[in-house]
């Protein structure tokens, strides 16, 4: 049996035994990380592939004997790390199924904080899509993303000052795109002008009820100093 140094953990090949990772280290998948962005960066895609399936490896053997499995959100990292790696290497098929997993992992995850997360990474799968000319495919994940951001702008915004709101918004996808992609999508433009007015608009009404409520405030501190 060959004997397989994983860095944290030391694994017994083809064998069900192996002395468990330090569960007080880091965590596999950010040492495996860290260094496939080096080779990355380098422009060693191969290399930097090969770490990160090292590193899924490791991950999922860490993770396991601490008891929460492969559905742990912490390995969502190293999941994306390879989807990128993948789809630079026009490993289709292999990056899509490391996007899936993500989305399995977010969703399995039962946090309802998760679903932006969900819906961007279903975003990137649309691209992928409509590069490959799978322009039905590519259109349903749109639609089914921008809802999903609406969603998550309608539950997470109203409570959030000015600035980190402008973040918020600033962070999700761009509704421009799809302007530029009108002749292959069937519906398109409509997505487009939908996402843009779902969002200023629920962005304008945010803003509109929280100058209502700063405006109550102030004619109750009024009321409250004068009784005073």
């Amino acid at each position: 049996k060959e004997l397989v140094n994983l860095e944290n953990a030391t694994l017994l090949e083809n064998d069900s035994s192996y002395i468990h990772p330090n569960s007080r280290g880091i965590p596999p998948e950010t040492k495996y990380v860290s260094k496939a962005i080096i080779q990355f960066s380098e422009g060693n895609l191969a290399e930097a592939e090969k770490l990160l399936i090292e590193g899924k490896k490791a991950s999922n053997i860490y993770w396991e004997h601490l008891g929460v499995g492969k559905d742990n959100v912490s390995l969502s990292i190293i999941h994306e790390a390879l989807s990128i790696i993948y789809l630079m290497q026009e490993k289709y098929e292999e990056g899509l199924d490391e996007l899936d997993e993500i989305i399995t992992i977010f969703t399995n995850s039962g946090s309802a904080e998760n679903n932006i997360y969900i819906a961007n990474f279903n975003f990137v799968k649309a691209q992928v899509y409509y590069s490959l000319g799978m322009y039905i495919e590519a259109e349903k994940l749109y639609e089914n993303s921008i809802n999903s951001q609406i969603q998550f702008i309608i539950r997470t915004a109203p409570s959030l000052p000015e600035l980190d709101r402008l973040k918020l918004i600033n962070g999700l996808s761009s509704y421009e795109i799809f302007f530029s992609k009108f002749d292959k999508l069937k519906n398109g433009t409509q997505l487009a002008f939908n996402f843009r007015l779902n969002r200023n608009g629920l962005l304008e009404q945010i803003e509109r009820l929280q100058s209502i409520q700063k405006h109550k405030e102030g004619e109750n501190s009024f009321l409250i100093n004068n009784l005073e």
